[in-house]
């Protein structure tokens, strides 16, 4: 209906966008250079921000930058995962058959992300998504992932991303052996008004909004970007919400000014 109504060529403000459509905020810029950071360096990082601030929409962003063949890029999101389902969904993903017991797979895991990096000239860049969920053991277990040959190599790249409750856990005492071997520490925020006015002007014209139909634009609740910010799905919601809004009221008033002169001047106000 919004799409048809306002003419654009494809439905606005949907889950999915296409990497080279993405709004480049700030904070987005900050966090990308951060991620690039880690993949040249192998490094342990951690990302944090509220759900839906757009931290996965970033990892996906990071993985169609990347070269595939010297960034083998592998993707975990499992609330339950342990250290023995995390090395079996590696060695997986590498085509390796995992062993049984938990010692044996670290020992292939070791193997293969050393092979990848030392004799094919690999990096990898293992991904833990939903890390705020993760257990104790598997928390306790990034220890060992980063310590190659005595602690002095990483053949990859590590990321844990979450939202907030990660940065508590990982304050505890249990996990300051994790701590110090963090690189790289950032929280995405999310956007200002004037950002998410940007951000909605950046998406309907990625969409193929012609001149004249940002009218949704100025019919912004005052407080739809919360207390001081809002995140990148909320500014979705509002956005779609409010784009629906114009349509319905669109039809509403088209159909009051037009009930004196018959059917064919029910028309849209605004569309085409």
């Amino acid at each position: 209906m919004i799409k048809g109504y306002f003419g654009l060529t494809e439905a606005p403000f949907t889950k999915y966008v296409p990497a080279a459509n993405l709004f480049h905020s700030q904070a987005w810029q900050e966090l990308s250079a951060r991620l690039d950071h880690i993949v040249k360096n192998r490094a342990l990082g951690v990302i944090t921000g509220e759900v839906g601030a757009g931290k996965s929409t970033a990892v996906r962003a990071l993985s169609s930058r990347l070269d595939p063949i010297r960034y083998p890029f592998i993707y975990i999101a499992d609330s339950g995962l342990g250290p023995r389902g995390f090395y079996r969904e590696v060695l997986s993903q590498f085509g390796v058959t995992p062993a049984f017991y938990q010692r044996d797979a670290r020992r292939q895991f070791d193997r293969v992300l050393m092979d990848a990096y030392e004799n094919q000239g690999k990096q990898p860049v293992l991904i833990i998504d939903q890390a705020h969920l993760l257990s104790a053991s598997m928390l306790a277990e990034v220890r060992f992932l980063t310590n190659f040959q005595f602690d002095s190599l990483s053949p990859f790249a590590l990321i844990l991303v979450g939202q907030p409750e990660l940065r508590a856990t990982l304050r505890l005492r249990a996990f300051e052996p994790v701590r110090q071997r963090i690189s790289v520490r950032y929280h995405l925020g999310g956007l200002e008004e004037q950002e998410t006015r940007a951000y909605i002007e950046h998406v309907l014209t990625v969409e193929g909004d012609p001149a004249g139909h940002q009218q949704p634009l100025h019919r912004l609740p005052p407080g739809c970007h919360g207390p001081g910010r809002t995140d990148r799905r909320r500014g979705q919601r509002t956005a779609g919400a409010t784009g629906l809004r114009a349509v319905v009221e669109g039809f509403s008033q088209v159909a009051i000014e037009g009930s004196a002169e018959g059917p064919s001047s029910l028309r849209p106000t605004g569309g085409t």
